[in-house]
């Protein structure tokens, strides 16, 4: 099962400059994959997931400043399982990131 979850708040600073503050949530609960490998039925299974983002930041006309963060949590769960026959690896979240992002609008 999923659960999502996500938020944002906009306040007026002055005129022309507004404060945003958002925040996303999603959990995802364990998968599991059965998979026929030529030896018979082979199962692989995924980790929950938990992936909590939020960003901090002003907005002016046509610009925007944030802080922002991605897997705050830094889960590690493999989102897909493995295949074994054929890869014998599993995808996998980023690792966490915090950054700062400008953005420009003509």
């Amino acid at each position: 099962w999923t659960l999502s979850l996500s938020g944002e708040y906009r306040a007026d600073i002055s005129g022309t400059l507004q404060a945003v503050v958002s925040a996303g949530y999603i959990y995802r609960s364990r998968v599991t994959l059965r998979e026929l490998d030529g030896a018979g039925v082979a199962v692989n299974e995924s980790g929950a997931v938990n992936d909590l983002r939020a960003s901090l930041g002003i907005e002016g006309d046509h610009w925007s400043l944030a802080l922002y963060g991605e897997n705050l949590f830094d889960s590690r769960a493999a989102i897909l399982p493995g295949y074994s026959a054929a890869f014998g690896a599993s995808v996998r979240p980023r690792p966490r990131r915090i950054g700062l992002m400008f953005t420009f609008e003509m």
